[in-house]
């Protein structure tokens, strides 16, 4: 599904910090998949962030580096948080620059989390 908004913090007693990413280039999707162990839920996000500036260079060195709990809310007014303090997500982006700027200039990113369970969901007015 599309999303709207793409947050994330360090621990779960944390505050959301938004990410900022280019509009419409931003999905979520949650498939469970049948093992022998039992099923386990596959999240999925991803996004374009756009520009390439020292505050954009800080946030993904730093979402490299940790790991942290995402919160995207989509076109139907949900938010889906992505991760725990105990099974945090993780986050992969990749630098992409064109021939000029604007003109695939930032970074592909992917959050990913795998767990025995699904993900959190409420009405964007918790």
């Amino acid at each position: 599904m599309i999303i709207k908004t793409l947050e994330y913090k360090l621990t779960e007693a944390g505050t959301y910090v938004s990410i900022p990413f280019r509009q419409n280039s931003g999905f979520f999707q949650e498939t469970p998949q049948e093992t022998r162990a039992g099923i386990i839920h596959l999240a999925e996000i991803s996004a374009y962030i756009p520009v390439i500036d020292d505050t954009k260079n800080t946030l993904v060195d730093e979402l490299n580096l940790r790991k942290a709990i995402f919160r995207v809310l989509d076109t139907s007014g949900y938010y889906h948080e992505v991760g725990s303090d105990t099974e945090p997500a993780t986050f992969v982006a990749v630098k992409k620059i064109g021939p000029t700027p604007g003109v695939a200039y930032g970074w592909d990113i992917k959050i990913t989390r795998l767990s025995t369970s699904p993900s959190q969901m409420s009405s964007f007015s918790n």
